[in-house]
C-alpha cells in the first residue's frame, strides 16, 4: 500500500519536481564528468612530452568541496516540497496515519526522485566527460576520438556522495515534518507573507561596516602621515584627505545614531544605512586613487578587500530599501499605480519583498560571484599560460641567485657542466647554448639585500648580443664608454623613461659611462636574467665587465628537439642531487627550469583553473536560478486565489500572462541586472589595473570577447529557466 502511495505522489508531484530534477541531473552530470578526470582508469594519450598526473591530483578535493554547496539546493527544494504538501500530510494524519510514517513516506519519495535524477545525471556525465576530454586533448594538441566510458570508481563515488546527501537531507525532513502541528499544515496554503518580523540582518551589516570604516580610518591616517607632501599633485592630496574624512564621517554617523538623542525620526536607521552606503563607496574611491598612485608605494590589498565588502553591503542595502522605494512609487504616482493591473502587481511584490529581501540579497551576491568567475576564467587561464610561456623562453634554463651568500668569493661559483653531459648521454642535440655571468656594477651592491632595494646587475655586450641572436634579434651597438639597458617585457614604459631620465650616467667600479643613443631595449629575453625585485639589467662593454664582481651564473640551452617529459624529470632530479649539495656549502641558490615541464604545468594549470572556475560558476548559477524559479512557483501556489479572483472579474488570459511576465521579470531581472552592472564595473577595473599584464599575456580584445561569450551562455541558461518557470507558473494558477 505504501509503495502505491509513493508512486501516486511521485506522479502527482512530477510538475513540482521538474525544475529540481533538471537541475539535479545537470549537476550530477557535471560532477561525474569532472570527477572522471581523477579516475585511475582515465588515461588520455598526451604523448611523451606531457603527463596528466598533476591535473588528476589537483581536481578531486575542489570538486567535492564545490559540489557540497548543492546540499543547500537540495535542502531548499525539499523545504519547498514540504510547504507544498503540508495539507496532504495533514489529511493523511487525520485519516489515521502516524505523522512519523507520513514523514518517512516523503523521505522515500524524495529519495526515489533523487535516484532517478542521479541515474540520468550519470548518463549525461558520460557524455560530458568526453567533451571535457576533447577540451583537454585540444589544449595538448592531441587528436580526440569519441567513446562512452563508465568508470567504476567515479560511478561509486557519485552514488556515495549524492546518496549520502539525500539521506542526510531526508533525515532533516523527517524531523521537520514531525514538528509541524496538524492545524498549521491545514492552514499552510492560506498564509501569505504579509507579517514582517524585524531581523538582525541589516544591523549586523551596519556593525561590520562600522568596523571596516574604523580599519580604513586608521589606514588612511597612517598613509597620510607616511607619504603626505605639499609637492604631491593636488588630486592626490584631495584623495589623501578624502581617505580619512569619509570613513571618519561614517564612524561619527554611527556614534551619533547610537548615542545622540536629537536625531530626527524621519532619518533613523534608514538614514544611517543610506549614509554608510554612500560614504562607503566614496571612501573606496579615494583609497584606490591613493593606493594606485605612482607617487606612493602603497599596497592595494586592503582596498580590494574593503571594496568587495562595501559592494556586498550596498547590494544588501539596495534590497532592504527596495520595498520602501516601491511603496513610495505607489503613493507618489497614483496614475501609474492605478494604470491597468499595476495595483495588483504592486501588491504581489510588496507582499513578499519584506521577508525575501535577505534571500534576494544573497542570490544577487552569489550571481555576482558566479558571473565574475566566468569573466575571470579567460584572464586566469591566459595569465597562467602566458606567464609560463614567457618563462620558458629556452629549453633548459639554469641560473643561480646570490641572495643567501655571505662571502663575496662564493658568488657565481656554480658548475653546470653536468647538464651538457646528461644531454649528450641521452643523445639530445644542443642547437644553441650560452653560459654567462651577471655582475655587480659596484662591489658595495653585494650587501644590498632589502626588498625592492636589490641593485640592477650588469651583462657584457657580447653575452647580451648572443642572447639576442638566440631569439632572432638584431645585435645591440655600444661605444667604448657607453651603456644601455634591457627591460622586462612587462615593465611600464612610464617607469622606464622615469628611471632613465635620472640615470643618464653610470659610475661603474672602474669606469664612468654615459647612456647610449639607444637607451633601452624591451625585447622578451626571459625573466631569469634580472636580479630579485628588479625589472632591468645594464648592458656594458666587455672590457668594463671584466673588472666587475660576479653576481649570478646562468646557462641557457636550446635543444634541436623538445625533451620528453621523462628526460626532463630525470634531469631535474639529477640537478637537485648535484647542485643542492654544492649550494649548501656556498650559500648559493640554484634553480633549473625546463620548458617541457613548464609547458606541461602551464597547460595543466590553465586547464585545471578553467575547469574549476567554470564548474563553480555553473553550480552557483544553477543554484541561483533554481532558487528564483522555486520562489516564483511558491508564489504561484500562495497567490492562486488572487489570480482566480482576477479571472472571475473578467481579466483575460493574455492580461494574466502579462502580469505573470512582469512579476517574474522583476524577481528574476532585479538581482541579475544588478549582478551584471557590478561585473561590468569589475571587468573594467580589472582591465585598468592590470592593463600591461593582460595586454602581454592575453590581449584586451580576448578578455572582452570571452566575457561577452560567457554572458551570452548565461543569458541562454537564464532564458531556459525563465520560460520553464513561466509555463509551470501558468499551470499552477490554472
Amino acid at each position: 500500500m505504501y509503495a502505491k502511495m509513493i508512486l501516486r505522489n511521485i506522479k502527482r508531484s512530477k510538475k513540482d519536481y521538474l525544475i529540481y530534477m533538471v537541475t539535479l541531473i545537470f549537476c550530477v552530470g557535471l560532477f561525474y564528468a569532472f570527477m572522471a578526470l581523477s579516475s585511475r582508469h582515465y588515461n588520455p594519450s598526451l604523448g611523451e612530452e606531457f603527463t596528466f598526473t598533476s591535473v588528476r591530483g589537483d581536481m578531486t578535493l575542489p570538486i567535492l568541496a564545490i559540489t557540497a554547496i548543492l546540499l543547500f539546493l537540495i535542502k531548499y527544494v525539499n523545504d519547498y516540497m514540504i510547504n507544498r504538501k503540508q495539507k496532504e500530510f495533514a489529511i493523511q494524519t487525520i485519516l489515521g496515519m502516524e505523522q512519523k510514517t507520513t514523514a518517512r513516506l516523503f523521505f522515500v519519495e524524495t529519495l526515489a526522485m533523487g535516484g532517478i535524477a542521479v541515474s540520468f545525471g550519470i548518463m549525461m556525465g558520460c557524455f560530458l566527460s568526453q567533451l571535457i576530454t576533447a577540451m583537454l586533448l585540444s589544449a595538448y594538441d592531441q587528436p580526440f576520438q569519441f567513446t562512452f566510458p563508465l568508470y567504476t570508481d567515479t560511478l561509486l563515488l557519485t552514488l556515495l556522495f549524492f546518496g549520502s546527501a539525500f539521506v542526510l537531507i531526508g533525515c532533516l525532513n523527517i524531523s521537520s515534518i514531525r514538528r509541524i502541528k496538524i492545524i498549521d499544515m491545514l492552514q499552510a496554503d492560506k498564509k501569505v507573507e504579509t507579517d514582517y518580523k524585524r531581523s538582525a540582518w541589516m544591523p549586523v551589516w551596519v556593525i561590520l561596516a562600522t568596523a571596516t570604516a574604523v580599519l580604513m580610518l586608521f589606514r588612511g591616517i597612517y598613509i597620510f602621515r607616511e607619504f603626505y607632501s605639499a609637492h604631491l599633485p593636488e588630486s592626490l592630496q584631495i584623495s589623501l584627505y578624502g581617505s580619512i574624512l569619509s570613513p571618519a564621517v561614517m564612524v561619527l554617523s554611527v556614534l551619533y545614531f547610537g548615542l545622540g538623542r536629537g536625531l530626527p525620526k524621519r532619518l533613523g536607521f534608514n538614514g544611517l544605512l543610506g549614509t554608510l552606503m554612500t560614504l562607503g563607496i566614496l571612501s573606496i574611491v579615494f583609497s584606490f586613487q591613493v593606493s594606485r598612485s605612482p607617487h606612493l608605494t602603497v599596497s592595494s590589498n586592503v582596498e580590494i578587500a574593503t571594496a568587495f565588502f562595501f559592494v556586498a553591503f550596498n547590494v544588501c542595502g539596495f534590497f532592504y530599501f527596495l520595498n520602501r522605494w516601491i511603496a513610495y512609487l505607489k503613493e507618489k504616482y497614483p496614475r501609474f499605480t492605478y494604470n491597468g493591473e499595476n495595483l495588483f502587481l504592486f501588491g504581489q511584490i510588496m507582499a513578499k519583498l519584506k521577508t525575501t529581501s535577505k534571500t534576494m540579497s544573497i542570490t544577487c551576491l552569489v550571481l555576482t560571484l558566479s558571473l565574475f568567475l566566468f569573466a575571470l576564467e579567460p584572464v586566469m587561464t591566459g595569465w597562467i599560460s602566458g606567464h609560463l610561456e614567457k618563462k620558458s623562453k629556452y629549453d633548459v634554463q639554469v641560473f643561480s641567485q646570490y641572495n643567501n651568500i655571505r662571502y663575496e668569493g662564493n658568488a657565481a661559483q656554480a658548475d653546470y657542466g653536468f647538464v651538457v653531459e646528461f644531454l649528450k648521454h641521452r643523445n639530445i642535440q644542443i642547437d644553441r647554448a650560452l653560459e654567462f655571468t651577471s655582475y655587480f656594477v659596484n662591489r658595495e651592491d653585494f650587501k644590498r639585500r632589502n626588498k625592492y632595494q636589490f641593485p640592477m646587475l650588469a651583462l657584457s655586450l657580447s653575452d647580451y648580443n648572443y642572447l639576442r641572436s638566440m631569439n632572432n634579434l638584431e645585435p645591440a651597438q655600444l661605444g667604448a664608454e657607453e651603456f644601455t639597458t634591457q627591460w622586462n617585457a612587462l615593465a611600464d614604459p612610464k617607469g622606464i623613461h622615469g628611471f632613465l631620465s635620472g640615470h643618464r650616467q653610470l659610475r661603474a667600479e672602474t669606469a664612468d659611462l654615459i647612456l647610449s643613443s639607444v637607451p633601452f631595449y624591451q625585447d622578451d629575453l626571459g625573466p631569469y636574467m634580472y636580479n630579485s625585485y628588479t625589472e632591468a639589467i645594464y648592458v656594458l662593454p666587455d672590457n668594463v665587465c671584466a673588472d666587475l664582481m660576479p653576481a649570478n651564473q646562468l646557462f641557457f640551452i636550446d635543444t634541436a628537439e623538445p625533451l620528453t617529459y621523462k628526460d626532463a624529470e630525470q634531469l631535474s632530479t639529477l640537478f637537485e642531487q648535484i647542485v643542492r649539495t654544492a649550494d649548501d656549502i656556498t650559500g648559493n641558490s640554484s634553480e633549473i627550469r625546463l620548458s617541457t615541464m613548464q609547458i606541461n604545468d602551464s597547460i595543466a594549470g590553465g586547464f585545471t583553473t578553467k575547469a574549476m572556475l567554470n564548474y563553480t560558476g555553473v553550480v552557483l548559477l544553477i543554484i541561483c536560478f533554481t532558487v528564483l524559479s522555486l520562489q516564483q512557483l511558491s508564489d504561484s501556489s500562495d497567490f492562486k486565489y488572487r489570480f482566480s479572483i482576477l479571472r472571475n472579474m473578467g481579466i483575460s488570459e493574455r492580461q494574466l500572462n502579462l502580469i505573470i511576465l512582469k512579476q517574474m521579470g522583476i524577481w528574476f531581472g532585479t538581482p541579475i541586472l544588478m549582478a551584471l552592472i557590478i561585473n561590468i564595473l569589475l571587468i573594467f577595473f580589472m582591465i585598468d589595473s592590470f592593463y600591461a599584464e593582460l595586454s602581454a599575456y592575453i590581449g584586451i580584445q580576448s578578455v572582452l570577447t570571452s566575457s561577452v561569450a560567457a554572458l551570452a551562455a548565461v543569458m541562454v541558461l537564464l532564458l531556459c529557466y525563465f520560460i520553464s518557470t513561466w509555463i509551470l507558473f501558468k499551470r499552477n494558477i490554472a
